[in-house]
């Protein structure tokens, strides 16, 4: 596990440069996320980055299971896990999928060289991905990054994903440990980082775990849901997904019909001009005839 570090935090500016950069690429370097959501996502990185300093936003490859490989947005740091009275630092990797954020992002626990992952865990399978419900229960739009990272502090705080394998440090008065193995990995989360310096104060061995429901297959995978929860868990994200196309074609509509309506305001402004001239000038030429017929008048009066 990461003690926490001292870094700078990240240039807000930069990083706003940077995701306005990349998701604004076009032709064959353009990112492959929706560009009606390319908006919402910068906002939600934005936003993760702003409470969360440790994780940083990048691309990088990411290669499926098939064999594809796709240059995928990602958010890469630690995430803080407190742990009896002490904040650890959990490295992750925050895939962004091609259909976020229709569709929750792919987490990794990401261990150091000195650390391993726990087994059996109840959200990290042994190739490091993660499970969690607020995962599995994704609803577009209003899950988020910062929420899943909060669950994921809050799920790995009960159980603690990592390991640290400790490198035993050379001691004058000891002699070397036969039994390598026995005393090397201790569990991630001791409140010392460093090696022990007496016997006596050497972390107790990892308390056992309880047998895996997986059965000891080596991909985990949570416990199968029920089929109905799962039909109306899908039913209820692709209503929120139709509405939420619904009410955006509707603003759309509402803004056509407003920018008409604003046009015939102008329009009918304009006319209302031209007719309150048009009045002037029949006044003034009324003016104009009534004045010469006074004048007609006057010098036929003359005249008689």
């Amino acid at each position: 596990m990461v003690p926490p570090a001292g870094t700078p935090p990240p240039n807000p500016q930069q990083i706003q440069q940077f995701l306005s950069s990349v998701l604004s690429q076009r032709g064959p370097s353009a990112l492959p996320y929706a560009e009606d959501t390319k908006w919402l996502i910068r906002q939600h990185l934005l936003t993760l980055i702003s409470t969360f300093p440790s994780l940083d936003p990048k691309t990088a490859t990411f290669t499926h299971n098939d064999g594809r490989s796709v240059n995928l947005l990602q958010a890469d740091g630690t995430v803080p896990m407190p742990f009896q009275g002490v904040t650890y630092n959990i490295p992750v990797i925050i895939w962004l999928m091609e259909s976020y954020p229709r569709h929750p992002p792919c987490v990794y626990v990401n261990p150091t060289r000195d650390m391993i992952i726990k087994r059996p865990h109840p959200h990290v399978t042994p190739s490091g991905l993660v499970s969690i419900p607020y995962l599995q229960n994704w609803i577009y739009p209003s899950s988020n990054l910062v929420d899943l990272v909060r669950e994921l502090s809050a799920c790995f705080s009960r159980e603690p994903p990592l390991y640290s394998q400790r490198r035993p440090s050379p001691s004058p008065n000891s002699s070397p440990n036969p039994n390598p193995s026995h005393n090397q990995s201790n569990p991630a989360v001791m409140s010392n980082y460093g090696p022990s310096p007496s016997p006596q104060a050497r972390p107790q061995p990892a308390r056992p775990f309880p047998p895996s429901p997986y059965g000891g297959r080596p991909q985990p995978q949570p416990q199968t849901e029920d089929q109905t929860e799962v039909f109306k868990r899908n039913a209820v994200n692709k209503l929120v997904e139709m509405v939420h196309a619904d009410i955006t074609g509707m603003r759309k509509a509402r803004e056509v019909e407003v920018e008409g309506l604003f046009s015939t305001q102008a329009l009918l402004r304009r006319r209302e001009e031209e007719i309150d001239r048009g009045l002037k000038e029949l006044q003034d030429e009324r003016e104009g005839l009534e004045q010469q017929l006074q004048i007609v008048l006057m010098n036929s009066d003359i005249l008689e």
